[in-house]
């Protein structure tokens, strides 16, 4: 699993899917697993990451309030123009 994650540090494809299979399959060939088991397992374990990351992410958002229709809605605002301050005095002792 190790391996496959550092190959997702390079990114190739959305949500590193083919890398990180590749590298998780031969990986686990090296250790004596046969390609299909290791393809296989290397999916179900991506999907699990994704999904879970995935579906973490949906729910802090949601638990935040914020909505897609809420996302649309906001536009970006013009920066406030910059004014001079006038000089305050302080008395002594305030």
């Amino acid at each position: 699993m190790a391996v496959a994650n550092l190959a997702l540090a390079v990114p190739l494809s959305l949500g590193g899917i083919g890398p990180f299979e590749f590298f998780t399959q031969q990986s686990l060939g090296l250790l004596g697993v046969a390609s299909s088991p290791a393809l296989a397992y290397a999916f179900a374990i991506h999907g699990l990451i994704f999904g879970f990351v995935t579906l973490s992410g949906l729910l802090f958002v949601g638990w935040g309030g914020v909505s897609a229709a809420r996302t649309r809605r906001l536009q970006p605002q013009p920066a406030p123009a910059s004014r001079e301050f006038e000089p305050v005095e302080v008395m002594p002792g305030d």
